[in-house]
């Protein structure tokens, strides 16, 4: 724990699992934090529950993947059910390839609690603490923010360079600006929430997947979760059920009355009785009972989004910057995915690595604001779908899901889409270098993961690495860098890259520290197990021949030399996965260099430009794209 200051570099109101993600990644980049939220510590609630495969990538990229699926259960796929009868099902292992092929059930509780106490190693989260007021001007470098502490309502005042309101739908940091609006629509349907224990002849049907039952009475979920706030239980599962069809509040435009979320204070308790009377209504082939309930209550569904996440020194992220309907599970995703596209951005601008600070932070809203807009748009969608009791749309959706359900092309795409695999980077991006027909693997795409590549210098000094293996995810995750990919990888019949050394020579000089190589060659074009002697040359120049320096830097530099084994036949080669091997296929005799193929990776492993390398020329025009906003 960290002692206290009244001076940070970031203040963040809000402790649900978006802010404490967004504290823990500033945290681990070595940013001091001031972190409060109103609550009396992590919820005991499970609330938001479903974890997508990209939130699971992103989880690994900073290292703490394992802990959260620690708190797992995960699912095999999905059921549908119509009127009753199950209809048709998707698998997991429909999505083809991917690092986390599954549906992932993890509470918000534990989310909550793991995160907190990676965070409270390093520094102190203020529970039952609210921000009551903030101020940002121009004239001066810092947020000057009042906060009100706990019960006897003592006020501090404490300064930031910058404020992030990961407060949810009702933020103050939004509220406290005037020009932020939060437009949309709430919607008059309740909806019952129940987390209770199912029992009966039926279990079978519906465990270890995610059960969805459309009825002419209304939608019904069940979906394992198999947690509570404290413990595990078997057969615990969530239950959602719309009471009445989906309808839009008719509201002025700018209406300021935003009813989502959990009712807070449920005047209408849902019962245990009527949990039940819904599961024989809409599930009625099966034979369930639910009991021993978790939780009871109710909810309410708005759609909005901020106008900007961005004004000056302060910054919305998660369900303060975009509310929606819950189908689907996107919401925490999507605001985790908020966290981790601000977090390094935020972090190089303190650190001083970047050329362009304002460019760097407004790509933050640039990149977010469609990725929200998208995901309101879909679960609008499909929200009205499902629950609507027009015959019309009754008969549309039976065919809509039963073939979505059904052929293989539409499950693969339906089964990626909620897993979020299909997620890139907004094209209009100033940070992203996306070109027409782009030659290799396109920029604005999230990294491939790859087949495992081996470490060119073998090291005395540990046994028990003396041959280290890592796939590219691996080698890239969790620096908080980008990462210039150089693959250099051809058939054995052509000469080793003449440009490898004079890239590497390059990237030290033209950037700072921000920007980490990462060599990849062919296993025969490595006539040794170690540095190239070039490499070590140039490491003793800019080390200045200084012996404990360059000892130093030998053993960094060691970690960015990595060798592929089989470029063209195995499927998930970094050579075939980057879109090298095509280019390398047309080569014929008279070729005397076949091109190389240069991958800049953002720290959030989203792919900011890739082009082919013939000439130096092609180098200078990449690192020209580079410098419009890194050092």
């Amino acid at each position: 724990m960290t002692p206290q200051r009244s001076v940070y570099d970031v203040i963040i109101c809000g402790a649900g699992p978006v802010g404490l993600f967004f504290a823990y990644q500033m945290i681990m980049q070595g940013h001091s934090v001031y972190i409060c939220d109103q609550k009396q510590g992590p919820t005991s609630q499970s609330r938001a529950f479903f974890v997508t495969a990209r939130s699971l990538e992103i989880f690994e990229n900073n290292g703490i993947a394992h802990r959260l699926l620690q708190e797992a259960y995960v699912l095999r796929g999905a059921k549908l059910f119509i009127e009753g009868c199950e209809t048709t099902s998707i698998e997991a292992d429909d999505v083809g390839e991917a690092i986390f092929p599954q549906l992932t059930s993890i509470p918000q509780s534990r989310t909550e609690s793991v995160l907190a106490s990676l965070i409270e190693k390093q520094a102190t989260i203020h529970w039952n603490t609210k921000l009551e007021s903030y101020t940002t001007n121009d004239d001066s470098d810092f947020v000057t923010a009042v906060i009100v502490h706990g019960d006897d309502k003592t006020k501090e005042t404490v300064q930031g360079k910058y404020i992030v309101g990961a407060d949810g739908a009702h933020s103050t940091v939004r509220h406290l600006d005037p020009t932020w609006t939060y437009e949309g629509y709430s919607a008059n349907t309740q909806f019952a929430l129940a987390d209770v224990m199912l029992s009966g002849p039926s279990m079978n049907a519906i465990k270890d997947t995610f059960n969805i039952f459309y009825h002419s009475e209304g939608m019904v979920l069940l979906i394992p979760i198999n947690y509570d706030h404290s413990r595990r239980k078997s057969n615990l599962f969530r239950i959602i059920a719309n009471k009445g069809p989906y309808e839009r509040r008719a509201t002025p435009k700018k209406d300021d009355t935003i009813t989502h979320g959990i009712c807070e204070d449920d005047a209408e308790h849902l019962s245990i009785e009527e949990v039940n009377e819904i599961l024989k209504a809409r599930a009625d082939s099966l034979d369930l009972t639910a009991s021993n309930p978790a939780w009871l209550t109710h909810f309410y569904i708005n759609s909005r989004k901020a106008n900007g996440f961005r004004r000056g020194k302060a910054f919305l992220i998660g369900d303060a910057a975009h509310c929606h309907s819950p189908v689907g599970g996107q919401g925490m995703n999507l605001g985790l995915q908020d966290a981790d596209n601000l977090a390094w951005k935020m972090s190089l601008v303190l650190k001083g690595s970047t050329s362009n600070a304002e460019l760097l932070l407004d790509s933050y809203s640039i990149e977010r604001e469609p990725a929200a807009e998208n995901v309101i748009s879909q679960t609008d969608n499909a929200t009205e779908l499902a629950m609507s009791v027009s015959f019309v749309m009754a008969i549309f959706r039976y065919f809509v899901s039963s073939s979505s359900f059904s052929l293989s092309k539409l499950k693969e795409y339906g089964m990626s889409t909620l897993l979020q695999l299909h997620l890139a980077l907004e094209a209009s991006s100033p940070i992203v270098n996306k070109v027409p027909k782009p030659p290799l693997i396109e920029a604005s795409k999230f990294l491939p993961e790859t087949a495992l590549l081996l470490k060119r210098s073998i090291a005395n000094d540990r046994p028990e690495h003396l041959l280290e293996r890592k796939t590219l995810h691996q080698i890239v995750s969790n620096t908080g860098k980008h990462a210039a990919l150089w693959i250099s990888t051809r058939p054995a019949a052509y000469a080793s890259s003449p440009l490898t050394s004079l890239f590497w020579s390059k990237l030290q000089t033209s950037f700072r520290d921000s920007i980490r190589p990462v060599i990849v060659e062919s296993m025969w074009h490595v006539p040794e197990y170690s540095l190239a002697k070039d490499i070590e040359t140039k490491i003793s120049e800019l080390c200045e021949n200084d012996e404990q320096r360059m000892v130093i830097a030998k053993k960094l530099e060691s970690e960015n030399f990595w060798v592929e084994y089989h470029p063209s036949s195995s499927y998930d080669s970094i050579t075939k996965m980057v879109g090298l091997q095509e280019h390398l296929d047309k080569c014929s005799a008279d070729t005397e260099h076949p091109p190389s193929a240069l991958v800049i990776v953002r720290p959030d492993l989203y792919i900011a430009h890739s082009t082919l390398i013939n000439t130096e020329e092609d180098i200078d025009k990449a690192f020209e794209f580079l410098h419009t906003y890194l050092l």
